[in-house]
């Protein structure tokens, strides 16, 4: 690796550095030693020989003429040399400090040594130095990044300690400001108007006087006072209160004919092609700025760039207009910074950025190009290397006149120097930024340079608006060189036409008689050319991204390959001190945990003991207050056993609770679902589930868990609530299921206990008076229709009535079973019971929708969220865990016949398909490995079964692919987890088969068709296929597998409660088999005797 630099100096250093400096010399890199040197300007030298004196320093020639010889060292030399040459150099730099410091100043910009270093050399080289000092050449001016360093950096890195600004007339020509127009004479009236306002207000040290000055003579201070007025652009620039009056001042925006007529013409009468780029453009131009987020601001941004693509017809709109005229418009009204751009496009010349050829542009990148060469060698060779060219970065920079990435502060002080200097300080302010970022563009890469340059080069100057103009004032381009270089440019492009023409023609012609000669032949071909050309094109493409992406991905992992190397480190060094941490904090949590054990074992203790004391007290009609303050009394939260949940739970519930109580009642309500379906007599059927997992006995009793049933019940039934409010069929589900709970609770109280619950209620029901009912007697008799064998007369004058509104009871009044009246409809006790459920499930159908719309709130809690998400999922049967991992009951040849005598549709399904394809997908691999997991396979036969079933692989295929997932399913790899066999909730809710799978629930997966093939092929007649496909189609996929095993199993006469998993279903058609085989036996045995 070459060394260009040494470690640069930090830039606050270089700033102390500068003021010291900037006091006891007054020249430097901006400013160097040759222009003050009589006789000698850098336009007197041939620019093609300095160039290669830069390109071939070590020539002998270069050595006769300038007097040193540049030498480019690598790392090793660099290692090998210092120790022998470090005495020396400090030795020489003590000797000829004077010396070193004008030997700095004509350093090119690689590192730089005396040669040959010795005593009789060094004087020599200072004689001649003496000798020679008005013979320096123009590289030393143009190469010399700085005068006098005072860090001891090597020539590559240049310091910008320099004189502030440079005594040099402008360059630009404001001879217009001789002679004054009227209306440019209003405008001076309004700036010194508007001057003195503020200066009446400020309270700052802004120099009013001065820029008085400039406001009433402008002419006369750029002859006489240049020199202070760019003193004042550099402290602060033009005042913003009066910036935009002294920018039209400067430019004489108003000497032209009526611009600003014209513009408000323009705008009514004209429409330019170029609308739906400037609209578009909008949005992107200043896009953070609060002036340019209010509509009216925009439209006039609009205006103007319309206006002036149609004044200007062969410039038309350029996206980087944009920026100018909302720089300008964020100081002047719309129709004064239309005549400012004018002036800027015509009279400062930067029409030429945007006309259809840039010359202008091309120009001034030109300029920069070879100044940027000359000036910062090491930096434009490095840049040369990556491939970035100055129309990367220089072009928007010109276009947008640096506003587009640039603060906006300094876009503003941009615009200062260019109406007072010229177009030439673009060149000069882009040198600076080069020059102050050189250091960050010798370390990027291409990518990264180019960024850098077009975002991020204003970073150093974002707090620093005076050092970015003092920066740029310090860059001395003389006019002859510029001029110099633009002729250059010019004849290099008249050049470069006429070749290019002579070229063509020539070419043509040549081209001309090829194609008369082969046009026949090529027509031939044409069409696979094309075809072809299209495949390669694409190839090239796409082999191109892919290269790219491989090296963006290989400066990645490098970059992350140091990150880790160093992160390592670093753990490595921590690990020690952090395991001795946490071997300290380990004991201490130890001891908090068993206080914390101790601690939760009182608390329950408590608990308990608090629950059994406001049952007792709930018995007695009292209330009990608990430590936390909750009182709970049994006749006040639930004065009856029945309950229509109109309030949430009154009292506190452990995340234990809450999860048991909802799955005990889910288990209360599949079985109400299971007994619904099968239209069994619901009071037979799950009168022992129910009082197994939600027991809730009347008042009558006077049990102390009255309170705590309750408490349960009304718990257990809010946290169904949440869970199945979240869809359409979960709803549903659920309130068919508890309004059948709820009928069949209600049918089994007394009427006393039916009577108090209804009065409790309040449902808006009144009871007929004997009166009442006595003159209705006849309509009454009508519509009863009282049970056979009962007289109507009777049965009027039993029954007792009650008045409901109509609209309660559409189903009876359908029937014509009841008498409506005046709105009212007169119900019959017997009746009451559909009134009970009507309101029941009314209230519970509106509290699921109000749920569902708050269930988002409720999902935030972390700790409820996983039970109300996978409730409706759970299993609550036998998880068949208790297997043997290494002495299953169940070899691997008996795998098969047992599956297929014994197991369910959906395991017989996976190994007919394991068995025709001799594979089976992961899904079903693992829905299947753990069924035979629970039917007692052991880890060693489950190898041998799997691999004699995938029997067209290679043995170390199985043991690389498939036999690490085997052992994992037994909880001897990974993280050994018992996992258990798939439940029928988790096989029908997991996600479905697709194309080549064979894991899942026939009866939820299969279509009907094939289901009903299936179902044929198993031997199943016809009206039980339909009465199975009835169920599917109904969803009820469980109850279709219980009833395809009944009618498997027609032998059977015991009850076969519903089957919740496959390994159930082996276990019951295992027992039915074993059980028929003993029977079989006995029998035998009888014949016998």
């Amino acid at each position: 690796m070459t060394v260009l630099y040494d470690d640069p100096v930090p830039y606050t250093q270089q700033r102390q550095q500068q003021q010291q400096t900037n006091k006891e010399e007054n020249n430097g890199y901006y400013s160097s030693d040759s222009d003050k040197e009589e006789g000698y300007d850098m336009t007197e030298y041939d620019l093609d020989v300095v160039d290669d004196a830069l390109l071939n320093p070590e020539s002998s020639e270069y050595m006769d003429h300038f007097g040193f010889k540049i030498q480019v060292r690598t790392d090793d030399e660099l290692s090998s040399d210092d120790d022998s040459n470090q005495s020396d150099r400090q030795q020489t730099k003590n000797d000829n400090d004077d010396e070193d410091r004008r030997s700095t100043r004509s350093a090119t910009s690689m590192e730089t040594t005396s040669y040959p270093a010795k005593n009789e050399d060094t004087q020599r080289s200072n004689s001649i130095k003496k000798s020679t000092r008005t013979r320096q050449s123009i590289l030393s001016n143009l190469n010399n990044p700085f005068s006098k360093s005072s860090s001891g950096r090597p020539s590559s890195i240049t310091s910008l300690q320099s004189p502030s600004v440079l005594p040099r007339p402008s360059q630009f020509s404001h001879n217009d400001h001789r002679y004054d127009s009227e209306k440019h004479m209003q405008l001076k009236e309004e700036a010194l108007a508007e001057l003195k306002l503020n200066k009446e207000k400020d309270e700052t040290k802004t120099d009013w006087d001065f820029w008085e000055t400039v406001i009433q003579d402008f002419g006369s201070v750029v002859d006489s006072q240049i020199d202070e007025l760019r003193r004042h652009l550099t402290e602060g620039g033009i005042p913003a209160a009066i910036r935009g009056l002294i920018w039209q001042m400067i430019s004489k925006s108003r000497d032209s004919f009526d611009l600003e007529v014209e513009y408000k013409e323009i705008l009514k009468k004209s429409t330019s092609p170029f609308e739906k780029q400037i609209q578009r453009d909008l949005t992107r131009t200043f896009p953070d700025h609060p002036y340019f987020m209010q509509e009216a601001n925009r439209q006039s941004l609009f205006n103007v760039a319309k206006a002036y693509s149609i004044f200007d017809q062969e410039v038309g709109y350029c996206q980087g207009l944009a920026f100018i005229i909302g720089c300008l418009l964020l100081h002047m009204p719309e129709e004064s910074a239309f005549c400012v751009l004018v002036k800027l496009m015509g009279k400062y010349g930067l029409r030429g950025h945007f006309t259809p050829r840039m010359e202008v542009l091309h120009q001034h990148m030109y300029q920069l190009d070879h100044v940027f060469q000359q000036k910062l060698p090491v930096v434009h060779r490095r840049m040369e290397n990556e491939g970035v060219t100055p129309s990367m970065y220089a072009s928007q920079w010109f276009i947008t006149l640096f506003a587009y990435r640039c603060p906006i502060e300094l876009s503003f002080r941009v615009i200062d120097l260019l109406l007072v200097e010229g177009t030439q300080v673009l060149i000069q302010i882009a040198l600076a930024l080069l020059i102050r970022n050189q250091e960050q563009l010798l370390k990027l890469k291409f990518e990264a340079l180019v960024d850098f340059l077009c975002h991020h080069a204003f970073d150093v100057y974002r707090e620093d608006g005076n050092g970015f103009v003092e920066d740029t004032y310090r860059i001395d381009l003389p006019a002859r060189f510029m001029a110099r270089l633009a002729q250059q440019f010019t004849m290099g492009e008249e050049a470069r036409e006429s070749r290019q023409s002579m070229s063509q023609e020539d070419n043509l012609r040549r081209i001309n008689g090829q194609l008369s000669e082969h046009i026949r032949s090529v027509e031939g071909t044409l069409q696979v050319l094309r075809t072809e050309n299209k495949e390669l094109t694409q190839q090239i493409i796409q082999s191109k991204m892919e290269l790219a992406g491989a090296e963006d991905e290989k400066e990645q992992l490098r970059h992350e390959l140091g990150q880790l190397k160093a992160e390592f480190e670093q753990h490595k060094r921590s690990t020690d001190h952090e395991r001795k941490a946490l071997e300290n904090k380990n004991g201490l949590l130890e001891k908090q945990l068993t206080e914390t054990e101790s601690m939760l074992i009182n608390l329950k203790n408590k608990r308990e003991n608090r629950f059994a004391a406001a049952a007792e007290a709930a018995m007695n009609g009292r209330s009990v207050f608990s430590d936390n303050g909750q009182s709970y009394n049994l006749h006040r939260d639930y004065p009856t056993r029945l309950n229509f949940y109109m309030k949430p739970p009154p009292s506190e519930i452990t995340i234990e609770e809450f999860e048991q109580f909802a799955l005990d009642r889910l288990k209360v309500l599949r079985a109400v679902e299971a007994a619904s379906v099968r239209n069994e007599d619901l009071k037979l059927e799950i009168s022992k589930t129910v009082d197994q997992y939600l027991p809730l006995r009347s008042n009558l009793s006077k049990a102390e868990e009255l309170y705590e049933e309750r408490r349960k019940d009304h718990i257990s039934h809010f946290v169904l609530r949440m869970a199945y409010c979240r869809s359409e069929d979960l709803r549903e589900w659920f309130l068919n299921q508890e309004t059948a709970l709820f009928k069949y609770r209600f049918e089994q109280e007394s009427f006393e206990e039916k009577k108090n619950f209804l009065q409790h209620l309040d449902l808006n029901w009144r009871m007929l008076s004997d009166e009442k009912k006595e003159s209705m007697r006849e309509e009454l008799e009508i519509c009863s229709k009282p049970k056979t064998g009962i007289a109507v007369e009777d049965y009027v004058s039993n029954e007792t009535f009650f008045e409901v509104d109509f609209e309660k009871v559409p189903h009876m009044i359908s029937n014509r079973s009841v008498y409506v009246k005046g709105g009212k409809a007169y119900v019959p006790l017997n009746d009451q019971i559909n009134l009970v459920m009507m309101e029941f499930k009314n209230h519970l159908s509106r509290a699921l929708e109000a749920t569902s719309k708050l269930l988002p709130r409720l999902e935030e809690d972390d700790r409820l969220k996983p039970i109300l998400l996978n409730v409706e999922k759970q299993y609550t049967g036998k998880t068949y865990d208790d297997f043997v991992v290494t002495n299953g009951n169940i070899s691997a040849k008996d795998v098969e016949p047992l599956v297929q005598r014994h197991a369910p549709l959906c395991m017989r399904n996976l190994q007919d398909a394991l068995k025709a394809n001799k594979h089976l997908k992961h899904e079903g691999r693992l829905q299947y490995g753990l069924f035979l997991k629970g039917i007692g396979l052991s880890v060693g036969e489950a190898l041998n079964f799997w691999r004699s079933a995938f029997s067209n692989i290679t043995d170390d295929k199985f043991r690389k692919d498939y036999s690490y997932n085997i052992r994992y399913n037994y909880g001897l790899e990974g993280k050994r987890v018992n996992y258990k066999p798939y439940s029928c909730m988790k096989i029908i809710t997991s996600n479905p088969p697709s194309v080549g799978e064979h894991h899942g629930c026939p009866f939820r997966h299969f279509s009907s068709g094939n289901l009903e093939a299936r179902l044929r092929k198993d031997g199943i007649n016809g009206n039980h296929v339909q009465e199975i496909l009835e169920l599917v189609r109904e969803k009820h996929y469980q109850l279709a597998c219980t009833r395809h095993f009944e009618v498997t199993y027609p032998d059977n006469k015991e009850k076969i409660d519903i089957i919740e998993h496959p390994n159930q279903y082996y276990e019951l058609s295992k027992r039915l088999v074993e059980d028929q085989g003993s029977t079989i036996v006995e029998d035998s045995m009888e014949v016998d005797e």
